[in-house]
């Protein structure tokens, strides 16, 4: 269900975007007097929002969707690829020792991507790559932010709500807002926006490790060949870019953001002018016009394919597919769109807060079209220059015969000089790297994809200046992406205070630097490491999704509402909703994280929510305490403000009927979980309270939920 929940809230922002820019809504005005000219203003919103990615996609994700098995390419394969790669190994067995065949790439793909397609479909399959590219990082993913950004600036600036995510809601909950919902959904906004940030932050401290280690041989750690897990040298590179972003967050928004904001792009300005001008002007210019009509014209279909045939249909037994090593056609979703949608998902809490605390003073219509119209039109313009260079070069490598075989292996003599023209990826007269699509295969030339950037710039003069300035720009962008969630996950946790203690930033800067620390370091490897990240991120992008579908519906009703469509409507009535909802979650906490028969030894028996009757161990009182004292708490004080709220009489026979009901809700939760008990393999109950054995019930989904009840309310 992950694309389709995922692509619905996708197509859900972008006709939500569409709607606020075009209707007469789109003339309001977010508060009075901008805060930031217009140029500054555009800077601060290409840093945060799309900036450190464009460096790490911007030649790598052309080249990978040109050159991987997809739907858009599946029909160009040439099941000739096995004879000819059969043919290419014979040969090289007859230059080469047997020795040095061992390492002969295994697959058709492997040996040369370019084999596997057809070569009159390569102008397709490259136009078709740009544009699956600019689909995940144009229109539609920017229209994400605009769901939070949008209704955020309106309530804080036009009515002085505080800048936060539980703000958004206020039209359909009301005070409610700074309640338990408010609560939940604001501790889904700081998970999402941390976990999004470090994996922005672990690829690119990647390809920034490559590119130092690219630049010179003093560079410790240096990615030799395959081994690319240089973890130490990640450590003191995130460590270092948080003391920055901590000092740049410490100085504030009007200092460190905005003045670094703006270094950034004019570094990225000119690395791109100038690769721009020294490479081929009028093809980006053709090709910029090409992929703009194409991408607007197929943009409707990409939204809306969900590749049920795909992973539904096995594969067929005479798919040439797999003996030429592309792999199969139903991973392609399962991993890249997914995972790109929920990247984006999890960054909007904080790209959306962070353009509503910026955009004091623009009209609706001018925050949609510019969050929307003109961050697609600068990612369209980076990756025709960036993905288009690799492209030349590419087709320039397939045009000349050359393969991903490995150079010192296969190519050269024991001096150096090479042996064979058409062997290897990289230019035998030049020494310019030229294949980026070896890459893919997993015959690369040593480090990871990052490695592409480093390439193309080398392919340039200046390169001894170009090449040290995309490492600023980049190791700034860091440092702008990561100042910039400090700055939102601060305004948050202080309930949207615009000035939070300078102690919370900190802690909130450092916060993030560990977090990427840890799952950096998590995994074995680096591409390990880099599936931890990518993962996270998917599964905070779920909740996430269905509060940003929230957040669209409950602008709505604000702006139908204040201009008099339709009429103020209270959507939870009741007290019943939020009573409900404390006995659900109540009875989680009491129930057990993990209930196996037999004695619980070791981490099973610190887990728990349920005790044992004698109460022998301090953690069994802790969770005693969590379980009954804090709901009930919350439950007597929802009462008693609700009750005050709205001038009941609890003297009245109503009132009294109200109090005796909100007794059994608070009564409720122990007698389903003591029914309950007496379900299980091994049913009793304590001294007090109820004890259970066995029970299967508990242990799984309900299980976590009760954990995380318990922590959601400790927080509170």
């Amino acid at each position: 269900l992950s694309p389709v929940c995922l692509g619905s809230l996708r197509r859900a922002a972008s006709i939500n975007a569409e709607y606020m820019a075009f209707s007469s809504y789109g003339d309001i005005r977010l508060g009075q007097k901008p805060d930031f000219n217009f140029a500054t203003w555009i800077t601060m919103l290409f840093s945060a929002g799309i900036g450190i990615g464009l460096y790490y996609w911007g030649v790598q994700e052309p080249i990978y969707h040109y050159a991987t098995l997809n739907r858009h390419n599946y029909m160009y394969l040439r099941p000739e690829a096995v004879a000819d790669y059969n043919a290419a190994k014979n040969l090289w067995a007859t230059r080469v020792s047997a020795k040095a065949m061992e390492s002969f790439p295994s697959s058709p793909y492997a040996f040369n991507p370019a084999l596997a397609f057809t070569y009159e479909s390569r102008f397709l399959r490259a136009l078709d790559g740009m544009n699956i590219s600019i689909f995940n990082w144009g229109y539609s993913a920017s229209s994400t932010y605009v769901v939070i950004g949008l209704p955020l600036a309106y309530y804080h600036y036009n009515h002085n709500l505080p800048l936060s995510m539980r703000t958004a809601f206020y039209p359909i909950l009301g005070n409610r807002i700074n309640g338990w919902v408010g609560d939940i959904i604001d501790i889904a906004a700081i998970c999402g926006t941390v976990f999004g940030v470090c994996t922005s932050l672990g690829l690119g401290i990647m390809q920034l490790t490559d590119g130092l280690a690219h630049q010179d041989d003093w560079f410790p750690n240096k990615c030799v060949k395959d081994d690319c897990d240089a973890k130490e040298t990640y450590t003191w590179l995130i460590i270092i870019i948080t003391c920055i972003a901590t000092i740049s967050v410490v100085t504030g928004l009007e200092v460190g953001i905005r003045r670094m904001s703006e270094l950034n792009f004019m570094i990225s300005s000119v690395l791109f002018i100038m690769i721009f001008f020294m490479s081929n002007p009028s093809f980006f210019m053709d090709f910029l016009l090409t992929t703009f009509m194409y991408h607007f014209q197929y943009l409707p279909y990409l939204m809306g394919y969900a590749d049920g045939l795909e992973k539904a249909v096995a594969q067929h037994p005479n798919d040439p597919s797999a003996d030429i090593g592309t792999g199969s056609l139903a991973g392609w979703t399962s991993w890249w769109t997914v995972f790109y949608w929920a990247w984006w998902i999890s960054w909007s809490p904080f790209v959306g807060q962070f353009l509503a605390r910026i955009s004091k003073g623009r009209t609706i219509r001018e925050f949609v079209l510019v969050n929307v119209g003109v961050t697609t039109l600068l990612v369209m313009i980076w990756f025709v220059v960036f993905g288009g260079q690799a492209y030349l070069m590419n087709m320039d490598a397939e045009n000349r015969g050359l393969n991903c075989l490995d150079v010192d292996i296969f190519c050269k003599d024991a001096n150096g000089d090479y042996l064979y023209t058409d062997c290897g990826p990289f230019d035998p007269v030049t020494g310019d790297f030229l294949m980026h699509t070896c890459y893919l295969g997993g015959s690369n030339p040593g480090g990871g994809g990052g490695m592409m950037l480093w390439y193309l710039i080398d392919y340039f003069p200046f390169k001894g200046f170009l090449g040290p300035l995309a490492i600023v720009g980049l190791a700034i962008f860091f440092v702008t992406s990561s100042d910039s969630a400090s700055q939102v996950v601060d305004n948050i946790a202080s309930n949207g205070s615009h000035e939070p203690p300078v102690w919370q930033r900190i802690f909130w800067a450092v916060t993030e630097g560990a977090t990427a620390l840890t799952l950096l370091h998590a995994g074995e490897t680096a591409s390990g490491a880099l599936g931890n990240l990518q993962s996270v991120s998917i599964i905070f992008a779920l909740p996430l999704t269905v509060i940003m579908l929230g957040m669209c519906f409950s602008l709505w009703v604000g702006l139908r509402t204040e201009d008099g469509s339709i009429k103020p409507k209270n959507f939870w009535k009741t007290m019943g909703v939020d009573s409900l909802a404390h006995m659900v979650g109540t009875t989680l906490g009491i129930g057990a994280m993990y209930n196996a028969s037999g004695p619980q030894t070791g981490a099973a028996y610190w887990i728990p929510c349920m005790w044992d009757g004698g109460l022998s161990l301090p953690m069994d009182w802790l969770w005693a305490v969590i379980t009954i004292l804090f709901p009930c708490v919350t439950q007597v004080k929802n009462f008693l403000e609700f009750s005050a709220a709205e001038g009941r009489n609890d003297t009245s026979p109503l009132g009294m009927f109200q109090k005796f009901m909100w007794i059994f809700w608070l009564v409720a939760p122990w007698c389903t979980v003591m029914t309950f008990s007496f379900f299980c393999e091994d049913p009793a109950l304590g001294t007090w309270g109820p004890y259970s054995r066995g029970c299967k019930w508990l242990d799984g989904v309900e299980g976590l939920l009760g954990l995380f009840y318990a922590l959601m309310v400790m927080i509170g």
